[in-house]
């Protein structure tokens, strides 16, 4: 069997960690914990002629084979015909032997260097909206709004305020402005190289920013107000376990955030095979004991992300 293609890609808006993708053709495994893994074979759609002789496209969903972890093995998905099933069963075979052969092969190397981000009224990155592996994959129809997502509604707290949620996300959407702006960029090596969108100003289409000009969290972490830093930076430690997914860190600034995450135990220990190094890792070792001594694991499904399925995110395998 041939190596597939074995790549990750952010979660996004907001960052609620790296998703794990293995690849092949026209089939595809997905993962949002690097445990439970989620198999796709990919269908090209359905042509049918119309009465004026023109050729209509009917978009065909994708076909879930099963649902595999190594603790509970295969759960086969839906069957929704004998025949096609039939068919699928060798494509579905060879990507569940690739899922258990490279699983555990985790972290993959990140995919998506074309960021969306939101832009400040000086047009300075913002936040980090979304990202895609290549630019085929750039949707036309861009979010400007930036969300601090269902599990901090219900989990993220801080000090003096009653609503941090939803205070964060005004504080980032009003330091857009009134007509909020965002941008495509191409990073890899750090620095920025614009994409021409309709409705930006002249001279942002495609402009070079510098690494520095992209906050490393994905969301921009120095605010000049005392009450919004602290908001910010609660937000940020609350998200740590999370933000240590992603690759490109600075040693001091994964350090910080282990400090911080190892307060969430059970989380650390939920996403822990994501890191794609640990400076501490007596620090991490002993969240892990402190999570299996207490018997907790954080729940692998992260509320409000059924409203991102994957069958949506990654149908195109890229």
């Amino acid at each position: 069997m041939s190596e597939p293609d074995c790549f990750s890609e952010r979660m996004l808006n907001p960052f609620h960690g790296m998703a794990s993708v293995i690849a092949f053709g026209n089939a595809d495994a997905v993962s949002r914990d690097g445990v439970n893994w989620s198999l796709y074979i990919l269908r090209e759609n359905d042509r049918e002629a119309r009465e004026d002789g023109t050729i209509a496209e009917i978009e065909t969903p994708d076909y879930l084979y099963g649902t595999w972890s190594q603790k509970r093995g295969l759960k086969r998905g839906p069957v929704r015909d004998e025949v096609e099933s039939a068919e699928l069963e060798p494509i579905g075979q060879r990507l569940l032997a690739a899922v258990r052969e490279y699983g555990s092969q985790l972290p993959f190397p990140a995919r998506d260097h074309y960021e969306l981000w939101l832009l400040d009224e000086a047009g300075a990155p913002l936040a980090l909206l979304d990202s895609a592996c290549s630019d085929d994959a750039i949707e036309p129809e861009m979010c400007v709004n930036w969300r601090s997502g269902q599990r901090a509604a219900v989990g993220f707290s801080c000090r003096g305020e009653t609503a941090p949620a939803e205070r964060i996300a005004t504080l980032i959407n009003s330091a857009a402005g009134r007509k909020p702006l965002a941008q495509w960029f191409w990073r890899q090596g750090g620095h920025g190289q614009g994409i021409a969108n309709m409705g930006l100003p002249s001279g942002w289409g495609e402009r070079i920013l510098p690494a520095a000009a992209f906050p490393p969290l994905l969301l921009r972490s120095e605010w000049p107000e005392a009450a919004d830093q602290a908001l910010v930076s609660a937000y940020l430690e609350w998200l740590a376990p999370y933000l240590l997914e992603l690759p490109a860190l600075t040693t001091a600034g994964r350090s910080e955030l282990e400090q911080a995450a190892v307060k969430q135990a059970p989380v650390v220990a939920a996403r822990h095979r994501l890191y794609p190094e640990t400076i501490d890792r007596q620090r991490i070792t002993a969240a892990l004991v402190e999570a299996q001594l207490r018997g907790q694991v954080a729940e692998q499904r992260v509320p409000g992300a059924e409203e991102y399925p994957f069958y949506q995110l990654f149908s195109s395998g890229d």
